[in-house]
C-alpha cells in the first residue's frame, strides 16, 4: 500500500468523524460498507377547512415527470406550515398558460398582467387557503394522513 493512499484513508477518516450525523462515509482501507438510516419527515395534520396563511417560500421542483411550483405556507403567529403545488408544465423548461391557477394567482396578487411572472411577488403575502388531508400515496397506497393545502382561494390584502 502506497503512503499516498494510507495519507489519503487517514485524511477520509478524519473528514468522516466531523460530518453530521446522516453523513457517514464508507472506509477505502477497510472496504466497509455503511447502511443509512431512514429518517420519516415530519408532515403535520392541522384542521380542514379555510384558513388565511401567509406564503414563506417559493421553490420550483421537478415532481412525477413535470415541472411544479412549490409554495410553502405558514399559519400566522406559529411556524407550522403547509405546502401547495402549482403545475408549471412537463417541457423542458417550466410554462404557464394564460388560464392557469399560477397565472390567475399572478394577476391577482400584482393588479397586472404580463408575459414575465416571477414567482418572488408570492413570497410573504397572504391567501385564503382550504387545508385538506392526505391518506393514501400517489399510486393508491394507505399512509398517516397529513394535512396540505388543496386549493388557494385567494390573495387577501393584510
Amino acid at each position: 500500500m502506497s503512503d499516498a493512499f494510507t495519507n489519503n484513508a487517514a485524511r477520509d477518516t478524519q473528514i468522516a468523524d466531523n460530518l453530521p450525523q446522516p453523513f457517514l462515509v464508507a472506509s477505502r482501507d477497510t472496504g466497509e460498507d455503511f447502511t443509512p438510516t431512514f429518517v420519516p419527515i415530519h408532515r403535520p395534520k392541522y384542521k380542514p377547512g379555510i384558513h388565511v396563511l401567509r406564503c414563506v417560500a417559493v421553490r420550483l421542483r421537478h415532481m412525477f415527470g413535470g415541472h411544479k411550483l412549490e409554495l410553502e405556507f405558514e399559519f400566522p403567529g406559529t411556524t407550522d406550515r403547509v405546502r401547495a403545488y402549482l403545475h408549471m408544465g412537463r417541457g423542458p423548461k417550466p410554462t404557464v398558460g394564460a388560464g392557469s391557477r399560477y397565472t390567475q394567482l399572478w394577476q391577482e396578487v400584482t393588479g397586472r398582467r404580463s408575459t414575465r411572472m416571477p414567482s418572488k411577488v408570492f413570497r410573504w403575502t397572504y391567501f385564503e387557503c382550504e387545508i385538506g388531508d392526505v391518506a393514501k400515496t400517489h399510486d393508491g397506497k394507505d399512509q398517516e394522513a397529513y394535512s396540505r393545502v388543496q386549493n388557494i382561494l385567494q390573495a387577501v390584502q393584510r
